[in-house]
């Protein structure tokens, strides 16, 4: 972990690897849920560690709404197009 790395990204990281590590344990036992849970508290420790790398303001949460307000704000666009033909 480079010199450049705080210690929440530090501690983002950690969690990611050791969820990832436990995921893999748990599969290899037979215990699919915690599997899945651990696989996915990896992803989101994941996501979280390469926002704040790249700088990104907020959160992953914060992130995911501020798309689904975009997505949204285009399909609305779109149909106000198809009713204007």
């Amino acid at each position: 972990m480079g010199p450049l790395m705080d210690r929440r990204v530090r501690g983002l990281v950690l969690i990611s690897l050791l969820a990832a590590f436990c995921g893999g344990l748990a599969w290899a036992h037979g215990q699919e849920l915690f599997a899945a849970a651990f696989a996915a508290a990896a992803v989101v420790a994941g996501f979280e560690t390469a926002l704040r790398c790249t700088g990104e303001r907020g959160s992953l949460w914060m992130s995911l709404d501020n798309g689904l307000a975009l997505a949204c704000e285009a399909v609305r666009r779109e149909k106000e197009e198809v009713w204007r033909r």
